[in-house]
Protein backbone atom coordinates (compact mmCIF):
# COMPACT_ATOMS: atom_id res chain seq x y z
CA UNK A 1 0.00 0.00 0.00
CA UNK A 2 1.46 3.62 -1.55
CA UNK A 3 2.21 6.02 1.16
CA UNK A 4 -0.27 8.85 0.53
CA UNK A 5 1.61 12.87 0.54
CA UNK A 6 0.74 15.69 -0.51
CA UNK A 7 3.70 18.02 -2.18
CA UNK A 8 4.23 22.07 -1.32
CA UNK A 9 6.83 22.72 -2.88
CA UNK A 10 8.10 25.85 -5.63
CA UNK A 11 9.49 25.93 -9.02
CA UNK A 12 13.33 25.84 -8.33
CA UNK A 13 14.90 22.95 -10.59
CA UNK A 14 15.63 20.74 -7.83
CA UNK A 15 12.52 20.98 -6.16
CA UNK A 16 10.61 20.10 -9.87
CA UNK A 17 13.37 16.97 -10.21
CA UNK A 18 12.47 15.58 -6.67
CA UNK A 19 8.89 15.52 -7.35
CA UNK A 20 9.44 13.90 -10.95
CA UNK A 21 11.25 11.36 -8.31
CA UNK A 22 8.69 11.29 -6.11
CA UNK A 23 5.97 10.17 -8.44
CA UNK A 24 8.04 7.58 -9.96
CA UNK A 25 8.61 5.58 -6.56
CA UNK A 26 6.31 2.62 -5.98
CA UNK A 27 6.04 3.34 -2.19
CA UNK A 28 4.77 6.86 -2.49
CA UNK A 29 1.35 8.78 -4.04
CA UNK A 30 0.89 12.18 -4.43
CA UNK A 31 -2.51 13.07 -3.28
CA UNK A 32 -2.17 16.90 -4.38
CA UNK A 33 0.57 19.58 -5.88
CA UNK A 34 -0.61 22.46 -3.59
CA UNK A 35 -0.23 25.95 -5.05
CA UNK A 36 -0.06 27.85 -1.73
CA UNK A 37 -0.38 27.35 1.70
CA UNK A 38 -4.67 27.58 1.87
CA UNK A 39 -4.50 25.08 -0.61
CA UNK A 40 -2.51 22.77 1.76
CA UNK A 41 -4.14 23.51 4.76
CA UNK A 42 -7.61 22.61 2.44
CA UNK A 43 -5.80 19.38 1.31
CA UNK A 44 -5.06 18.18 5.06
CA UNK A 45 -8.40 18.48 6.53
CA UNK A 46 -9.96 16.83 3.17
CA UNK A 47 -8.02 14.34 4.82
CA UNK A 48 -6.09 13.56 1.07
CA UNK A 49 -3.31 12.75 2.93
CA UNK A 50 -1.47 13.00 6.62
CA UNK A 51 2.26 14.29 5.18
CA UNK A 52 3.34 16.62 3.64
CA UNK A 53 6.60 17.22 1.98
CA UNK A 54 7.03 21.60 2.04
CA UNK A 55 10.01 23.31 1.33
CA UNK A 56 11.03 26.82 2.35
CA UNK A 57 9.74 28.57 -1.28
CA UNK A 58 6.94 27.12 -0.77
CA UNK A 59 4.34 30.43 -1.55
CA UNK A 60 2.66 32.28 1.26
CA UNK A 61 4.42 29.95 3.78
CA UNK A 62 4.25 30.61 7.90
CA UNK A 63 4.02 30.13 10.88
CA UNK A 64 0.11 29.73 11.20
CA UNK A 65 0.37 27.38 8.13
CA UNK A 66 2.64 24.95 10.03
CA UNK A 67 1.01 25.29 13.33
CA UNK A 68 -2.53 24.63 11.71
CA UNK A 69 -1.10 21.29 9.74
CA UNK A 70 0.48 20.03 12.65
CA UNK A 71 -2.80 20.84 14.99
CA UNK A 72 -4.90 19.13 12.32
CA UNK A 73 -2.24 15.60 13.02
CA UNK A 74 -0.28 16.25 9.94
CA UNK A 75 3.56 14.84 9.62
CA UNK A 76 5.53 18.01 7.86
CA UNK A 77 8.99 16.95 6.54
CA UNK A 78 11.08 19.98 5.32
CA UNK A 79 13.29 20.13 2.15
CA UNK A 80 15.84 22.20 1.43
CA UNK A 81 19.47 22.25 -1.21
CA UNK A 82 21.93 21.23 0.95
CA UNK A 83 24.42 23.52 2.06
CA UNK A 84 21.61 26.21 1.75
CA UNK A 85 21.64 27.17 6.20
CA UNK A 86 19.09 29.80 5.37
CA UNK A 87 16.23 27.52 3.98
CA UNK A 88 17.11 25.44 6.78
CA UNK A 89 17.00 27.57 9.14
CA UNK A 90 13.73 29.10 7.69
CA UNK A 91 12.29 25.48 7.63
CA UNK A 92 12.87 25.44 11.48
CA UNK A 93 11.74 28.36 12.46
CA UNK A 94 8.64 28.00 10.92
CA UNK A 95 8.19 25.08 13.75
CA UNK A 96 9.16 22.15 11.51
CA UNK A 97 10.97 19.89 13.24
CA UNK A 98 11.66 17.03 10.68
CA UNK A 99 14.19 18.88 7.85
CA UNK A 100 16.57 16.53 5.18
CA UNK A 101 18.59 18.18 3.11
CA UNK A 102 18.54 17.19 -1.12
CA UNK A 103 22.03 16.71 -2.34
CA UNK A 104 22.49 18.31 -5.86
CA UNK A 105 22.89 15.57 -8.74
CA UNK A 106 21.45 12.82 -5.98
CA UNK A 107 17.49 13.56 -5.70
CA UNK A 108 17.05 9.83 -6.06
CA UNK A 109 19.42 9.14 -3.31
CA UNK A 110 18.17 11.68 -1.26
CA UNK A 111 14.53 10.52 -1.62
CA UNK A 112 15.55 7.72 -0.24
CA UNK A 113 16.45 8.83 3.06
CA UNK A 114 12.57 11.05 3.04
CA UNK A 115 10.80 8.11 2.15
CA UNK A 116 12.35 6.00 4.92
CA UNK A 117 11.12 8.98 7.51
CA UNK A 118 7.70 9.02 5.66
CA UNK A 119 7.40 5.18 6.19
CA UNK A 120 8.58 4.61 9.20
CA UNK A 121 5.91 7.22 10.67
CA UNK A 122 2.31 6.27 12.21
CA UNK A 123 -0.54 6.66 9.70
CA UNK A 124 -2.66 9.14 11.52
CA UNK A 125 -6.81 8.75 10.55
CA UNK A 126 -7.80 11.68 12.34
CA UNK A 127 -7.42 15.16 10.40
CA UNK A 128 -9.57 17.71 13.09
CA UNK A 129 -10.10 17.66 16.84
CA UNK A 130 -12.78 19.93 15.95
CA UNK A 131 -15.51 18.10 14.72
CA UNK A 132 -16.78 15.54 16.35
CA UNK A 133 -17.51 12.05 15.06
CA UNK A 134 -21.30 11.02 14.16
CA UNK A 135 -23.22 9.04 11.96
CA UNK A 136 -24.68 9.94 8.90
CA UNK A 137 -27.25 12.31 9.44
CA UNK A 138 -31.01 10.70 8.22
CA UNK A 139 -32.13 12.41 4.96
CA UNK A 140 -29.17 14.73 4.46
CA UNK A 141 -28.53 15.53 1.11
CA UNK A 142 -25.32 17.49 -0.23
CA UNK A 143 -25.68 18.83 -3.63
CA UNK A 144 -21.83 19.52 -4.87
CA UNK A 145 -20.04 19.71 -7.94
CA UNK A 146 -17.35 21.72 -10.44
CA UNK A 147 -17.18 25.59 -10.26
CA UNK A 148 -18.54 27.52 -13.29
CA UNK A 149 -21.87 27.67 -12.42
CA UNK A 150 -22.79 23.76 -13.06
CA UNK A 151 -26.38 24.41 -12.10
CA UNK A 152 -26.32 23.46 -8.03
CA UNK A 153 -28.14 25.94 -6.45
CA UNK A 154 -31.41 25.44 -9.80
CA UNK A 155 -31.20 21.68 -8.89
CA UNK A 156 -31.15 21.63 -4.92
CA UNK A 157 -34.52 24.15 -5.34
CA UNK A 158 -35.88 21.86 -7.93
CA UNK A 159 -35.22 18.59 -5.68
CA UNK A 160 -37.04 20.67 -2.83
CA UNK A 161 -39.91 21.34 -4.48
CA UNK A 162 -40.43 18.01 -6.13
CA UNK A 163 -39.74 16.55 -2.66
CA UNK A 164 -42.33 18.91 -0.84
CA UNK A 165 -44.40 17.62 -3.96
CA UNK A 166 -44.21 14.19 -2.40
CA UNK A 167 -45.57 15.45 0.69
CA UNK A 168 -42.18 14.82 2.19
CA UNK A 169 -41.54 17.87 4.66
CA UNK A 170 -38.21 19.44 3.41
CA UNK A 171 -35.39 21.87 4.35
CA UNK A 172 -33.58 23.91 1.98
CA UNK A 173 -30.23 25.69 3.57
CA UNK A 174 -28.10 27.55 1.14
CA UNK A 175 -24.56 26.58 2.54
CA UNK A 176 -22.44 28.05 -0.75
CA UNK A 177 -19.50 29.80 0.94
CA UNK A 178 -18.37 31.83 -2.86
CA UNK A 179 -22.40 32.94 -4.39
CA UNK A 180 -25.15 32.07 -2.18
CA UNK A 181 -28.22 32.80 -4.31
CA UNK A 182 -31.12 30.76 -2.82
CA UNK A 183 -32.54 33.73 -1.57
CA UNK A 184 -32.36 35.40 -4.80
CA UNK A 185 -33.26 32.74 -6.99
CA UNK A 186 -36.68 32.11 -5.09
CA UNK A 187 -37.69 35.93 -4.13
CA UNK A 188 -37.04 36.22 -0.35
CA UNK A 189 -35.88 39.37 1.06
CA UNK A 190 -33.84 38.92 4.24
CA UNK A 191 -31.41 40.67 6.12
CA UNK A 192 -31.17 37.41 8.32
CA UNK A 193 -28.15 35.01 8.01
CA UNK A 194 -30.56 32.24 9.33
CA UNK A 195 -27.85 29.67 8.84
CA UNK A 196 -25.57 31.95 11.13
CA UNK A 197 -28.14 32.38 13.42
CA UNK A 198 -29.11 28.74 14.10
CA UNK A 199 -25.53 28.04 14.35
CA UNK A 200 -24.98 30.70 16.77
CA UNK A 201 -28.00 29.45 18.93
CA UNK A 202 -26.69 25.57 19.06
CA UNK A 203 -23.17 26.77 20.25
CA UNK A 204 -25.06 27.95 23.19
CA UNK A 205 -27.20 25.20 23.94
CA UNK A 206 -30.38 26.68 23.08
CA UNK A 207 -31.57 25.26 19.25
CA UNK A 208 -35.37 24.94 19.11
CA UNK A 209 -38.28 24.59 16.51
CA UNK A 210 -38.81 28.41 17.84
CA UNK A 211 -34.96 29.00 16.28
CA UNK A 212 -35.98 27.99 13.04
CA UNK A 213 -39.40 29.28 13.15
CA UNK A 214 -37.88 33.05 13.33
CA UNK A 215 -34.83 32.29 10.24
CA UNK A 216 -36.93 29.34 8.14
CA UNK A 217 -39.12 30.94 5.14
CA UNK A 218 -41.72 28.90 3.99
CA UNK A 219 -41.84 28.88 0.29
CA UNK A 220 -44.64 25.51 -0.37
CA UNK A 221 -46.26 23.65 1.95
CA UNK A 222 -43.35 21.50 3.13
CA UNK A 223 -40.87 22.83 1.99
CA UNK A 224 -38.79 25.51 3.89
CA UNK A 225 -35.81 27.43 3.19
CA UNK A 226 -32.92 28.87 5.41
CA UNK A 227 -30.96 31.52 4.03
CA UNK A 228 -27.04 31.84 3.55
CA UNK A 229 -24.18 34.37 4.23
CA UNK A 230 -23.72 36.82 1.61
CA UNK A 231 -20.63 38.60 3.72
CA UNK A 232 -17.62 35.95 3.54
CA UNK A 233 -15.88 38.01 6.36
CA UNK A 234 -18.60 36.15 8.67
CA UNK A 235 -18.23 32.62 7.47
CA UNK A 236 -14.89 32.09 9.61
CA UNK A 237 -17.58 32.48 12.56
CA UNK A 238 -19.77 29.64 11.39
CA UNK A 239 -17.96 26.62 13.55
CA UNK A 240 -18.74 23.22 11.78
CA UNK A 241 -19.30 21.44 14.94
CA UNK A 242 -22.05 24.11 15.59
CA UNK A 243 -23.63 23.47 12.00
CA UNK A 244 -23.40 19.63 12.05
CA UNK A 245 -25.96 20.33 15.69
CA UNK A 246 -28.05 22.53 12.81
CA UNK A 247 -28.67 19.94 10.95
CA UNK A 248 -28.61 16.91 13.13
CA UNK A 249 -31.76 18.49 15.15
CA UNK A 250 -33.17 19.11 11.98
CA UNK A 251 -33.43 15.70 10.87
CA UNK A 252 -35.45 15.52 13.87
CA UNK A 253 -38.10 17.79 12.10
CA UNK A 254 -37.81 17.11 8.27
CA UNK A 255 -37.86 13.87 6.43
CA UNK A 256 -35.25 15.83 3.77
CA UNK A 257 -32.63 18.55 4.59
CA UNK A 258 -30.76 19.84 0.87
CA UNK A 259 -27.20 21.28 1.36
CA UNK A 260 -26.57 23.63 -1.53
CA UNK A 261 -22.39 23.61 -1.59
CA UNK A 262 -20.09 25.49 -3.05
CA UNK A 263 -16.69 24.11 -4.07
CA UNK A 264 -13.97 23.82 -1.56
CA UNK A 265 -12.25 26.89 -3.00
CA UNK A 266 -12.77 29.59 -5.57
CA UNK A 267 -10.48 30.18 -7.88
CA UNK A 268 -9.45 33.55 -6.61
CA UNK A 269 -10.09 34.83 -3.19
CA UNK A 270 -10.78 38.04 -0.73
CA UNK A 271 -7.73 39.71 -0.70
CA UNK A 272 -9.53 40.89 2.73
CA UNK A 273 -9.65 37.51 4.58
CA UNK A 274 -6.53 36.19 6.15
CA UNK A 275 -5.23 32.77 4.50
CA UNK A 276 -6.59 30.82 7.59
CA UNK A 277 -10.02 32.71 7.58
CA UNK A 278 -10.21 31.61 3.68
CA UNK A 279 -9.76 28.20 4.36
CA UNK A 280 -12.24 28.22 7.14
CA UNK A 281 -14.98 29.84 4.84
CA UNK A 282 -14.77 26.20 3.72
CA UNK A 283 -14.24 24.10 6.43
CA UNK A 284 -18.12 22.97 6.78
CA UNK A 285 -18.26 21.56 3.46
CA UNK A 286 -16.14 18.10 3.79
CA UNK A 287 -17.47 17.61 7.20
CA UNK A 288 -21.45 18.19 5.62
CA UNK A 289 -20.46 15.58 2.71
CA UNK A 290 -18.99 13.20 4.72
CA UNK A 291 -22.35 12.95 7.19
CA UNK A 292 -24.83 12.99 4.11
CA UNK A 293 -26.77 10.16 3.30
CA UNK A 294 -26.76 11.01 -0.34
CA UNK A 295 -24.39 12.90 -2.36
CA UNK A 296 -25.50 14.86 -5.75
CA UNK A 297 -22.76 15.79 -8.10
CA UNK A 298 -23.45 18.64 -10.42
CA UNK A 299 -21.07 18.94 -14.19
CA UNK A 300 -21.98 21.49 -17.01
CA UNK A 301 -21.89 19.12 -20.25
CA UNK A 302 -19.02 20.43 -21.46
CA UNK A 303 -15.34 19.35 -21.72
CA UNK A 304 -13.92 21.69 -19.17
CA UNK A 305 -16.51 20.90 -16.92
CA UNK A 306 -15.70 16.67 -17.19
CA UNK A 307 -11.96 17.84 -16.79
CA UNK A 308 -12.54 19.17 -13.40
CA UNK A 309 -15.00 16.71 -12.72
CA UNK A 310 -12.67 14.25 -12.99
CA UNK A 311 -10.50 15.59 -10.09
CA UNK A 312 -13.17 16.79 -7.85
CA UNK A 313 -14.77 13.59 -7.92
CA UNK A 314 -11.91 12.00 -6.99
CA UNK A 315 -11.42 13.99 -3.91
CA UNK A 316 -15.41 13.46 -2.90
CA UNK A 317 -14.13 9.93 -2.87
CA UNK A 318 -11.80 10.37 -0.63
CA UNK A 319 -14.30 12.34 1.51
CA UNK A 320 -16.89 9.94 1.44
CA UNK A 321 -18.12 6.27 1.14
CA UNK A 322 -21.25 6.88 -0.76
CA UNK A 323 -21.97 6.58 -4.38
CA UNK A 324 -22.59 9.83 -6.01
CA UNK A 325 -25.67 10.49 -7.92
CA UNK A 326 -24.23 12.26 -11.00
CA UNK A 327 -26.08 15.21 -13.30
CA UNK A 328 -24.51 15.97 -16.20
CA UNK A 329 -26.66 19.66 -16.13
CA UNK A 330 -27.17 21.94 -19.54
CA UNK A 331 -26.98 18.96 -22.01
CA UNK A 332 -27.23 20.05 -25.76
CA UNK A 333 -26.14 18.99 -29.65
CA UNK A 334 -23.34 20.99 -29.61
CA UNK A 335 -21.20 20.78 -26.96
CA UNK A 336 -21.37 17.19 -26.31
CA UNK A 337 -22.77 15.34 -28.94
CA UNK A 338 -23.87 11.97 -29.44
CA UNK A 339 -19.90 10.97 -30.44
CA UNK A 340 -18.60 12.04 -27.22
CA UNK A 341 -20.91 9.48 -25.43
CA UNK A 342 -18.09 7.33 -24.52
CA UNK A 343 -16.05 9.94 -23.28
CA UNK A 344 -18.56 11.36 -21.10
CA UNK A 345 -18.93 7.67 -19.98
CA UNK A 346 -15.55 6.46 -19.35
CA UNK A 347 -14.74 9.52 -17.08
CA UNK A 348 -18.26 9.49 -15.29
CA UNK A 349 -18.35 5.97 -15.21
CA UNK A 350 -15.52 5.58 -12.46
CA UNK A 351 -17.86 7.17 -9.95
CA UNK A 352 -21.00 5.77 -10.87
CA UNK A 353 -22.96 3.40 -12.48
CA UNK A 354 -23.18 4.52 -16.25
CA UNK A 355 -27.32 4.03 -16.35
CA UNK A 356 -27.29 6.20 -12.84
CA UNK A 357 -25.80 9.13 -15.02
CA UNK A 358 -28.83 11.91 -14.68
CA UNK A 359 -29.25 14.01 -17.61
CA UNK A 360 -30.34 17.19 -17.63
CA UNK A 361 -30.96 18.88 -21.06
CA UNK A 362 -30.32 22.62 -21.78
CA UNK A 363 -33.54 24.83 -21.91
CA UNK A 364 -32.50 28.24 -21.04
CA UNK A 365 -35.88 30.16 -21.43
CA UNK A 366 -37.52 27.62 -18.89
CA UNK A 367 -34.65 28.31 -15.95
CA UNK A 368 -34.73 31.89 -16.76
CA UNK A 369 -38.67 32.16 -16.22
CA UNK A 370 -38.11 29.95 -13.10
CA UNK A 371 -35.87 32.62 -11.74
CA UNK A 372 -38.14 35.68 -12.62
CA UNK A 373 -41.10 33.65 -10.68
CA UNK A 374 -39.20 32.34 -8.03
CA UNK A 375 -39.85 29.26 -8.02
CA UNK A 376 -38.86 25.40 -9.92
CA UNK A 377 -39.00 24.72 -13.67
CA UNK A 378 -42.26 24.40 -14.80
CA UNK A 379 -42.47 25.46 -18.62
CA UNK A 380 -40.30 22.14 -19.16
CA UNK A 381 -41.82 19.07 -18.57
CA UNK A 382 -39.05 16.63 -19.65
CA UNK A 383 -36.79 18.29 -16.66
CA UNK A 384 -39.87 18.50 -14.60
CA UNK A 385 -40.19 14.80 -14.37
CA UNK A 386 -36.46 14.13 -14.18
CA UNK A 387 -36.73 15.87 -10.31
CA UNK A 388 -39.37 14.11 -9.57
CA UNK A 389 -37.55 10.79 -10.64
CA UNK A 390 -34.73 11.60 -8.73
CA UNK A 391 -36.99 12.81 -5.76
CA UNK A 392 -38.94 9.49 -5.77
CA UNK A 393 -35.27 7.91 -4.89
CA UNK A 394 -34.13 9.99 -2.56
CA UNK A 395 -37.05 10.93 -0.25
CA UNK A 396 -36.91 9.49 3.16
CA UNK A 397 -39.50 6.69 3.71
CA UNK A 398 -40.22 7.15 7.19
CA UNK A 399 -43.82 7.38 8.66
CA UNK A 400 -43.50 11.26 9.81
CA UNK A 401 -44.22 11.77 13.70
CA UNK A 402 -45.85 14.71 14.82
CA UNK A 403 -43.18 16.97 15.86
CA UNK A 404 -42.94 17.20 11.69
CA UNK A 405 -46.22 18.91 11.89
CA UNK A 406 -44.87 21.19 14.96
CA UNK A 407 -42.17 23.23 13.02
CA UNK A 408 -44.10 23.37 9.96
CA UNK A 409 -46.81 25.27 11.18
CA UNK A 410 -44.91 27.80 12.79
CA UNK A 411 -42.56 28.48 10.10
CA UNK A 412 -43.82 31.52 8.12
Amino acid sequence: MKTKILLALAENPWELELMSTINENQELQIKRRCIDSVDLLAGIHLGLANKVIISADFKNLNFETIKNAIRLGCEVIGVYLQDDLNAANNLKSLGIENCLAVAPGQVSKSLKVISQKLLLDKELETFSQEISELDKIPGLISIYGTNGSPGRTSSAINLGFSLANKNSPTLLIDLDAVAPSISLALGIVSEIPGVSSLVHEALKGRLSTKSFSEVSFEVKPGLHVVTGITNPNRWPELRTSGLLKVLDFASKYYANIICDLSVILPETTDEALSELDIFKRFDHIPAIINESSHLIYLTSATPLSLLRASESLEMLNEISSITPKVILNKVNKYSLGAKYGSVVEAILGRWTEVEEIVRIPENNEAYAQSWMLGGPVLLDKEIRKIFESLAQKLAREITVPPRFKQILKKVS
